[in-house]
């Protein structure tokens, strides 16, 4: 029998049963009377012919339960057997249940909210074409700190250079942060906004359109027109979502600035995770051209400046690795560039060096140590949960042993008690696993709450398939975690040890069980003391990062 045939048959026996069973037993009549007509063609009366037949076939029922085992149907009765006979379990011993599901729960659910931070911000693909192709380019400073480029920036002489020479790169594009003060429609109070200077091929770079108007075109740069695109949030919040914000002049900083297009709600501008300046700036929500003339005047501030050696170091450049190009190969192609531009610029770049990053890896930033350290705190939280309920499955076995007695001397095998009491310890980690998903909505809603502003795609944290999957399966884990050694343990025994366990206040080898887990329930702790301990140290680390001014008594 295939291993599609053999599902099918299952599936049957669980839905269908009572069809399957009309089914053989319509089938074995058809051949005992086949045997019976043979027979009787024989000579042989037809009621001697049928009792003959029945005999050669060994039985009506017996038959019927070797088609069982063929077809794998009475490991399916067997598993439902097993499932009602722990539902029932659990509704005698009410208590019992509640509380190993409330603790089960808790411990399921912080993890389940974990890993929805963990997989928004680390695991998930970022919202771009082919996001494993893009990276940052990001500029590493030999200098003492307090002289030397630590925001990763570069100046425009230098991204033209790469421009020119990198040839691993499908595509290079730049851009810089600034805020504008917002004003869209007269009468209104100024907003201060973050927004961007970026050069035209950045969206089609990272492969986004806008989802309304168009991106920056070739004529709006000739023309060195003041166009500049909209978030969907900032679309939202003061248009109101209207078509009519196409077209429409709004005031940046005392000049009129026309929008041209709006992007999607799912697209985010990257930044850099636990950067002082998105704590301070936030999001961007705008876009403008970046033009070799900026709309500003020039003065010592001009970042395209090329009367000086190097310019203003500002930039952040984004490039889109060519196809099946390993990172290894760019990498060994900026190094040789940063040496060539060290030579030719020795006043500006004698320090610098190109370090390639990957895009996901950038956002991320440093917020991938604290979420691991995170994600084990809560991990070994749930560890000790299971030890406890591994306890209290030891002691509900004791209460259990005549019962278990019983069931040995009846007949029941070791792999048949085993079974047993895995389905009742795997059923409890399922229901509580249920409630744990219940619990992960408003643990979820606390710990964005919780969180510091510089947590990176942070926003896109939800309860996803994923996060269902991996509370399941983390369910089904824990349920044959804290049920196995209770299973092995009484599962071992003959009706006479049981009786007698049952008799006795508790087992030598259960107390000696009992005692090994209470040491490991203490080292766990112990654990968890000390990855908290590291936990905060890395919270005090980023709050004591130096964000290059003196922020007591500012207001934004």
């Amino acid at each position: 029998m295939t291993l599609l045939s053999r599902f099918r048959s299952w599936w049957r026996a669980l839905v269908g049963r009572s069809r399957m069973e009309s089914e053989m037993d319509t089938e074995l009549r058809f051949h005992i009377e086949a045997v019976a007509e043979d027979l009787v063609r024989s000579g042989v009366p037809r009621s001697e012919a049928l009792r003959r037949a029945r005999m050669d076939f060994g039985g009506f029922e017996r038959a019927k339960e070797e088609c069982r085992d063929a077809r794998g149907v009475n490991h399916v009765e067997g598993f439902l057997q097993d499932l009602r006979y722990g539902m029932r379990t659990l509704e005698k011993n009410p208590g019992f249940a509640a509380l190993a599901v409330l603790i089960l729960g808790l411990g399921i659910g912080a993890n389940a909210a974990v890993f929805s931070v963990v997989h928004a911000v680390l695991l998930r693909p970022l919202p771009y074409r082919n996001p494993e192709q893009l990276t940052m380019l990001w500029v590493t400073d030999s200098r003492p700190r307090g002289w030397a480029v630590t925001d990763g920036s570069t100046s425009y002489r230098d991204f033209l250079e790469w421009r020119r020479q990198a040839h691993t790169f499908e595509d290079l594009a730049i851009f810089y942060k600034r805020g504008w003060s917002v004003v869209t429609l007269t009468g209104e109070e100024p907003e201060k906004v973050q927004g961007a200077f970026v050069s035209a091929n950045l969206f089609a770079l990272m492969g986004v359109q806008p989802l309304l108007g168009h991106a920056f075109s070739d004529e709006d740069l000739q023309h060195r027109e003041r166009v500049v695109i909209l978030s969907h949030g900032l679309w939202q919040s003061r248009f109101g979502g209207s078509l009519e914000a196409l077209g429409h002049d709004i005031n940046m900083d005392g000049q009129p600035w026309r929008v041209v297009g709006v992007m999607p709600p799912q697209f985010r501008f990257p930044f850099l995770a636990g950067h002082w300046e998105n704590r301070v700036e936030g999001e961007v929500q705008l876009w403008a051209p970046l033009t070799t003339n900026p709309y500003e005047e020039p003065s010592s501030s001009d970042p395209f400046s090329q009367t000086r050696p190097q310019g203003v170091a500002r930039f952040q450049v984004i490039a889109r690795l060519s196809p099946k190009m390993p990172l290894e190969a760019a990498q060994a192609e900026m190094n040789t560039i940063a040496a060539r531009l060290a030579l030719q610029y020795p006043d500006s770049d004698k320090t610098l060096g190109v370090e390639v990053r990957r895009l996901n890896e950038y956002i991320a930033g440093e917020m991938r140590r604290p979420l691991l350290l995170l994600s084990l705190c809560v991990l070994l939280l749930l560890l000790l949960t299971c030890t406890n309920l591994t306890t209290l499955f030891l002691a509900r076995g004791v209460a259990r042993a005549r019962e278990l007695a019983v069931r040995v001397a009846m007949g029941a095998t070791r792999w048949r008690v085993i079974r047993q009491l895995l389905t009742e310890s795997v059923l409890l980690g399922i229901i509580a696993g249920g409630a744990g998903v219940l619990l992960t909505g408003p643990a979820l809603h606390l710990l964005v709450a919780l969180s510091p502003l510089t947590v990176p795609r942070l926003d896109e944290t939800r309860i996803d398939t994923a996060v269902l999957v991996f509370s399941f399966l983390l369910a089904l884990l824990c349920g044959l975690g804290f049920g196995l050694a209770p299973a092995r343990r009484f599962s071992a025994a003959g009706p006479h040890e049981l009786l007698k366990t049952g008799q006795q206040s508790t087992a030598s080898s259960t107390l000696g069980l009992q005692g090994l887990l209470v040491g490991a329930q203490f080292a766990l702790s112990l654990v968890l003391l000390a990855s908290a301990g590291l936990l905060i140290r890395s919270f005090v680390e980023v709050l004591a990062l130096d964000p290059g001014f003196q922020p007591d008594h500012l207001l934004t």
